[in-house]
Protein backbone atom coordinates (compact mmCIF):
# COMPACT_ATOMS: atom_id res chain seq x y z
CA UNK A 1 0.00 0.00 0.00
CA UNK A 2 1.37 3.65 -0.96
CA UNK A 3 1.99 5.67 1.68
CA UNK A 4 -0.57 8.03 3.16
CA UNK A 5 -0.17 11.56 3.24
CA UNK A 6 -0.39 13.71 6.84
CA UNK A 7 -1.62 16.76 7.82
CA UNK A 8 1.05 18.42 10.25
CA UNK A 9 -0.72 16.68 13.28
CA UNK A 10 0.23 13.10 11.77
CA UNK A 11 -3.55 12.30 11.00
CA UNK A 12 -4.16 10.42 7.77
CA UNK A 13 -5.92 13.14 5.40
CA UNK A 14 -9.20 12.37 4.02
CA UNK A 15 -8.35 12.78 0.54
CA UNK A 16 -4.69 10.43 1.20
CA UNK A 17 -7.27 8.44 2.47
CA UNK A 18 -9.84 8.27 -0.15
CA UNK A 19 -8.62 9.42 -2.98
CA UNK A 20 -11.72 8.84 -5.57
CA UNK A 21 -13.79 11.26 -3.53
CA UNK A 22 -11.68 13.97 -4.83
CA UNK A 23 -11.10 12.68 -8.33
CA UNK A 24 -14.76 11.53 -9.11
CA UNK A 25 -15.80 15.72 -7.30
CA UNK A 26 -13.82 16.80 -10.04
CA UNK A 27 -14.34 14.60 -12.75
CA UNK A 28 -17.96 13.79 -12.85
CA UNK A 29 -18.95 17.62 -13.63
CA UNK A 30 -16.38 17.91 -16.19
CA UNK A 31 -17.59 14.79 -17.62
CA UNK A 32 -21.02 15.88 -17.45
CA UNK A 33 -19.98 19.27 -19.09
CA UNK A 34 -18.24 17.61 -21.65
CA UNK A 35 -21.06 15.18 -22.59
CA UNK A 36 -23.21 18.37 -22.32
CA UNK A 37 -21.17 20.10 -24.94
CA UNK A 38 -20.89 17.04 -27.24
CA UNK A 39 -24.84 16.76 -27.14
CA UNK A 40 -25.05 20.85 -27.95
CA UNK A 41 -22.50 19.86 -30.82
CA UNK A 42 -25.42 17.04 -32.47
CA UNK A 43 -23.55 14.20 -31.72
CA UNK A 44 -26.54 11.86 -31.26
CA UNK A 45 -26.94 10.36 -27.82
CA UNK A 46 -25.58 6.61 -28.70
CA UNK A 47 -21.96 8.47 -29.97
CA UNK A 48 -21.14 9.98 -26.53
CA UNK A 49 -20.01 6.98 -24.41
CA UNK A 50 -17.44 6.17 -26.81
CA UNK A 51 -16.42 9.77 -27.69
CA UNK A 52 -15.69 10.50 -23.55
CA UNK A 53 -13.76 7.76 -23.52
CA UNK A 54 -11.58 8.19 -26.64
CA UNK A 55 -11.47 11.85 -25.12
CA UNK A 56 -10.25 10.45 -21.80
CA UNK A 57 -7.97 7.84 -23.45
CA UNK A 58 -6.27 10.41 -25.77
CA UNK A 59 -5.92 12.91 -22.93
CA UNK A 60 -4.11 10.12 -20.63
CA UNK A 61 -2.12 9.61 -23.50
CA UNK A 62 -0.95 13.32 -23.75
CA UNK A 63 -0.48 13.53 -20.02
CA UNK A 64 2.18 10.51 -20.11
CA UNK A 65 3.82 11.77 -23.34
CA UNK A 66 4.12 15.09 -21.19
CA UNK A 67 5.68 13.42 -18.46
CA UNK A 68 7.80 11.60 -20.47
CA UNK A 69 9.33 15.00 -21.86
CA UNK A 70 9.86 16.70 -18.80
CA UNK A 71 11.32 13.41 -17.23
CA UNK A 72 13.63 13.75 -20.78
CA UNK A 73 14.90 17.19 -20.14
CA UNK A 74 15.79 16.86 -16.97
CA UNK A 75 18.01 14.21 -17.04
CA UNK A 76 19.39 15.76 -20.36
CA UNK A 77 19.76 18.98 -17.82
CA UNK A 78 21.94 16.60 -15.49
CA UNK A 79 23.81 14.88 -18.28
CA UNK A 80 24.69 18.81 -19.39
CA UNK A 81 25.28 19.93 -16.08
CA UNK A 82 22.99 23.17 -16.87
CA UNK A 83 22.70 25.34 -13.45
CA UNK A 84 19.95 27.84 -13.04
CA UNK A 85 19.91 31.02 -10.68
CA UNK A 86 18.74 30.90 -7.44
CA UNK A 87 16.02 33.07 -8.38
CA UNK A 88 14.93 31.06 -11.66
CA UNK A 89 13.84 27.95 -9.24
CA UNK A 90 10.43 29.41 -8.51
CA UNK A 91 9.35 30.65 -12.19
CA UNK A 92 7.43 27.39 -13.52
CA UNK A 93 5.20 28.12 -10.64
CA UNK A 94 4.29 31.33 -11.03
CA UNK A 95 4.38 30.50 -14.83
CA UNK A 96 1.39 28.47 -13.73
CA UNK A 97 -0.61 30.54 -11.84
CA UNK A 98 -0.70 33.84 -14.28
CA UNK A 99 -1.68 30.71 -16.84
CA UNK A 100 -4.42 29.80 -14.20
CA UNK A 101 -5.69 33.57 -13.41
CA UNK A 102 -5.53 34.41 -17.25
CA UNK A 103 -7.80 31.59 -17.60
CA UNK A 104 -9.71 32.10 -15.01
CA UNK A 105 -10.47 35.63 -15.61
CA UNK A 106 -11.57 34.79 -18.95
CA UNK A 107 -13.73 31.95 -18.29
CA UNK A 108 -15.35 34.37 -15.39
CA UNK A 109 -15.57 37.38 -17.47
CA UNK A 110 -17.29 34.67 -20.40
CA UNK A 111 -19.59 33.94 -17.88
CA UNK A 112 -20.38 37.41 -16.69
CA UNK A 113 -20.85 38.47 -20.37
CA UNK A 114 -23.17 35.42 -21.50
Amino acid sequence: MPPVARTRWKIPSEPARQPWIGSGAFGLPHGLGFAAALTALGLPSSAIPLALLFFNVGVEIGQVLFIALVLAMLASWRVLEVRRPAWAEPMPIYATRIIAAFWFVGRLSALVAG
